[in-house]
């Protein structure tokens, strides 16, 4: 009598269907061997279907690969990584190292994703001349920021927005953990590192408890388009997140 493997019922109402034991979204395979017929009823198969696979297809290190490997049209970005996986520059100790970026799909006819800077995020620059960056719900406490402007920050803070009300939010926020006013403010109209020939980016993917609590960490080389196969930053900033460099210095 077929009995399904997960749920143990015999011969369950909603019937057996196709299990796939490698998921299809890692590719396809020739003959039936890692397919499973009749150890797996429909029910359970959407259930693992829907908060297993999908999630580790969509939103994990393995999802990252499938584009390096040709096996995820690269449109379909707007569905993926909700959760699991960040991507960042790494954190090399110049001014741009850790802002947090974010795939994107790329402009029709192309291949490859892009990748452009979260928005709204701030960075502080430490005494070190390193910088932390935060996406907006990121953000230290009040009361961890000031300390952090006190011991750690020099003051300087960089902002990327896309509009004037996240960056009013931005610097209302900052004001309020520092009782700081502005000193200087430097526009740039273009994202310093996108201006390379090349943008390496350090992508970190996490797993919860469903997936095991492991972790992974892989680094991608993101070439300018013609440069070959791979994930590439934009051309240009998409929706033109304006960048803002500013002094913050201690009201009297």
């Amino acid at each position: 009598m077929p009995t399904c493997i997960y749920c143990q019922r015999p011969e369950p109402p909603c019937g057996f269907t196709r299990e796939h034991v490698i998921p299809e979204a890692l590719g396809k395979f020739q003959g039936d061997v890692v397919t499973l017929t009749q150890e797996v009823c429909s029910e359970c198969n959407q259930w693992f279907g829907d908060h297993i696979d999908r999630v580790f297809a969509r939103d994990s290190a393995e999802a990252v690969l499938r584009f390096k490997y040709g096996l995820k049209d690269p449109a379909g970005l707007t569905k993926m990584f909700a959760d699991h996986v960040t991507v960042r520059l790494p954190n090399d100790g110049s001014q741009w190292g850790g802002v947090v970026l974010k795939f994107v799909a790329p402009p029709k006819g192309q291949e490859v994703p892009s990748a452009e800077p979260v928005t709204p995020q701030v960075g502080f620059e430490r005494n070190d001349r390193a910088w932390d960056y935060f996406t907006e719900d990121e953000i230290p406490p009040p009361e961890e920021l000031a300390r952090r402007f006190v011991k750690a920050y020099t003051g300087r803070v960089a902002i990327f927005t896309e509009s004037e009300a996240q960056e009013n939010r931005l610097r209302q926020a900052i004001g309020q953990a520092t009782g700081a006013q502005e000193k200087r403010v430097e526009r740039l109209e273009v994202f310093p590192p996108f201006q390379r020939e090349s943008l390496r980016t350090e992508v970190n993917a996490h797993f919860d408890k469903v997936l095991a609590q492991r972790s992974r960490q892989d680094r991608l080389q993101l070439p300018r388009e013609g440069a070959g196969r791979g994930l590439r930053p934009a051309a240009r900033v998409r929706r033109s997140p304006s960048v803002r460099a500013i002094r913050l210095w201690p009201t009297g």
